[in-house]
């Protein structure tokens, strides 16, 4: 094999070690009535050897909660990936403490609701599996508020090094996708006002070099709408700028003047999914909106930052997703070891570790590298 081939970049599909274990948990309903549940496990790609049902109740007050460590956390954060806002003089560290107290109330809150008797059966088949492997929690829903709790620390999983949790809508279509012997990524920096996005660029041009890339820096509207429609395809679309979910809707600003809904690129991403587009990683502020809008033209990955995001915080994600995934390791892995490596950074930056959420659809493998 000549050195071209040694470096050259596939994606695959499935997992090159064991069998990963895949648990999908439906929840039917929302916080205000209660939920019915479905449990599903199986190995990645197979039907489900697994299923049992339960119950989850009510629990309104949980959505205050949410919203109380939401709005303590964004008056924390400082220097963030989002439109820039004017600096205020704040004690940090009576917010920092805040914060800790308001995390702490939520992550209590949380599991004490997991621990009700109806929701059991879930909890019991979850501590049967094995704890050395690779399993992939995702936790299908649409109701917005749920989606929005921190599942990464659902007392159930602390024994599983390898179980790293998703989100997804509960309506899934399978697509066909054309598979590229050569990895293609679109790399978008948008407006840089007050942030870096620089350094993202180097770190994907330094761990992705096998692949074949494209920048766009600060595109117009009509030229990132051209590339979204290359005729080629893209594997992996990379966003690094200002983002925002306005209500339920996820906004870039993809240069200095224009911000962009994902509606509004709807056409070209559709077009760009339907050819091979699998991953999209918006390495930018509040983008559980991004998400959503994206899980309608069923991408099969999109992982996002659930809330505002320090740009140190930023860099070191995409820093260890990267050398993770370009490794070898599945996305869920890459995600899992890049957020216990935020969990150093808490001490500046409290609930780091909180921010990067995947959202999968489903009924799709991840990639590999």
């Amino acid at each position: 094999m000549n050195q071209s081939m040694l470096v050259r970049v596939f994606l695959h599909y499935g997992d090159v070690m064991n069998k990963v274990m895949c648990v999908v948990i439906r929840f039917l309903g929302d916080l205000i009535c209660g939920f019915q549940i479905v449990l599903d496990i199986s190995y990645q790609g197979e039907a489900p050897h697994v299923s049992v049902t339960g119950k989850l109740p009510a629990n309104p007050y949980i959505i205050g909660f949410e919203r109380i460590w939401s709005s303590t956390y964004q008056s924390r954060c400082g220097s963030v990936r989002i439109h820039a806002t004017k600096s205020k003089s704040v004690n940090i560290a009576a917010l920092n403490q805040e914060l800790y107290d308001k995390s702490n109330d939520l992550r209590c809150l949380f599991n004490a609701w997991l621990k009700s008797d109806d929701f059991s059966r879930i909890t019991n088949c979850l501590n049967k599996l094995d704890s050395s492997s690779e399993i992939r929690i995702i936790i299908s829903s649409n109701c917005q508020e749920l989606r929005k709790l921190p599942w990464h620390l659902w007392d159930a999983l602390t024994k599983f090094s390898r179980a790293e949790v998703a989100l997804s809508v509960p309506d899934a279509e399978l697509g066909s996708r054309v598979k590229g012997e050569k990895a293609r990524i679109l790399i978008v920096l948008g407006d840089s006002t007050n942030i870096n996005v620089e350094a993202d660029k180097l770190l994907l041009m330094k761990y992705c070099s096998g692949a074949e890339i494209v920048l766009l820096n600060e595109p117009s509207r009509l030229e990132l709408i051209h590339h979204l429609h290359d005729e080629l395809g893209w594997d992996f679309l990379f966003y690094s700028g200002h983002s925002l979910t306005i209500g339920a809707v996820g906004q870039i600003w993809i240069n200095k003047n224009d911000n962009l809904s994902i509606g509004d690129l709807k056409d070209a991403l559709q077009f760009a999914i339907q050819k091979r587009l699998q991953l999209a990683i918006f390495n930018s502020c509040d983008g559980l909106g991004i998400a959503s809008e994206l899980e309608k033209l069923n991408i099969s990955q999109v992982i996002v930052m659930r809330e505002l995001i320090p740009d140190m915080v930023a860099q070191e994600f995409l820093k260890c997703f990267l050398i993770e995934f370009t490794s070898g390791n599945s996305l869920y892995i890459s995600v899992k070891k890049a957020r216990e490596r935020l969990l150093l950074l808490e001490d500046t930056f409290p609930c780091a570790s909180w921010l990067p959420v995947i959202v999968q659809h489903q009924l799709e493998t991840s990639p590999t590298w």
